[in-house]
């Protein structure tokens, strides 16, 4: 079974290669090819917003080929809620289709007589990280509360080790947003990462909570450089190439960030004038909201 996330519709898109942060993506596809062979690593990549992190991981992962990739994404609503960034993975990995509670239990139930039948009595520890409600069994009601998450993250760790044998990326994305307990139990896989043929691929903002790896390789994206920003540029637009002059005021306005260059260059390429370029990635935002059809503007408001 493979899982692949969806490429962002508002990522940059540079042309075929990523020659600016060329170096960086053949350190993680070493690390892909490493896990190809067996032998399991981690790589941090950090760095503020729009620096390309989850660019870099694409173009890794596109020069891996057909390797078996699962993505774990944390996501700032869901730092209050225990397990919600495993919660679909792990259903996947099970193959629990989205249903009534009910549905789910009786598939979850299914999957791990067939899958791990002496992991059945710890039953409600994976229910736990799947979000799905089911009966304690005794066996789970006599573990005390203080030691529940470590059996917790024993037992869904043994089952995860079972069914993915096979070489992998394991991508962790957005670490500075996870909750503590899925934080604790993906520390297991971190610190197990050289036992299996996992290359596991984290990436995070340069602030504090979160999943924080210790081991490992880690790498700082930095902003690109203003000869990287303008061969960016020029590689995004070979077709219609733009005037030395506006090529260096789009670097000059967006600081190097790869993302703003994306959101600046598709501006561009909808006006056919830099006359209004925004000043930030923040203001770029809201303008884009402002331009949203009001009923829509007003649930992402909400949202």
């Amino acid at each position: 079974m493979t899982w692949r996330s969806k490429s962002s519709p508002r990522s940059p898109r540079p042309g075929r290669s990523y020659p600016a942060r060329s170096e960086d993506v053949a350190r993680l596809h070493a690390h892909i090819e490493a896990a190809r062979s067996g032998a399991g690593s981690v790589v941090t990549l950090t760095g503020t917003a729009g620096q390309g992190k989850s660019r870099l991981v694409r173009e890794a992962r596109k020069l891996s080929g057909d390797v078996q990739v699962m993505t774990i994404r944390a996501e700032p609503y869901g730092s209050a809620t225990p397990y919600r960034p495993l919660r679909d993975p792990l259903r996947s990995v099970l193959g629990i289709d989205r249903g009534s509670n009910a549905e789910m239990a009786a598939a979850l139930e299914k999957r791990l007589s067939k899958l791990a039948p002496d992991l059945l009595p710890m039953l409600p520890l994976i229910a736990n990280v799947a979000h799905i409600d089911v009966e304690d069994t005794p066996e789970a009601a006599e573990i005390e509360p203080r030691f529940r998450r470590d059996r917790l993250t024993a037992v869904v760790a043994s089952l995860i080790e079972r069914l993915l044998v096979e070489p992998m990326v394991l991508v962790i994305e957005d670490a500075h947003w996870m909750d503590e307990a899925s934080a604790h139990l993906l520390t297991h896989f971190l610190a197990t990462a050289a036992e299996r043929p996992w290359a596991i691929i984290v990436t995070r903002r340069l602030e504090e909570g979160g999943l924080v790896p210790e081991g490992g390789e880690h790498l700082g994206i930095d902003e690109l450089s203003e000869d990287e920003a303008e061969q960016l540029i020029l590689d995004a637009t070979p077709a219609t190439p733009l005037h030395p002059h506006e090529v260096q005021a789009i670097v000059e306005r967006t600081g190097g960030n790869p993302l703003f260059i994306g959101e600046v260059l598709r501006i561009v390429q909808q006006t056919g004038s830099i006359d209004e370029l925004p000043d930030s990635l923040g203001s770029l935002v809201s303008t884009s909201i402002d331009a949203l059809p009001p009923l829509t503007r007003k649930i992402l408001r909400y949202a």
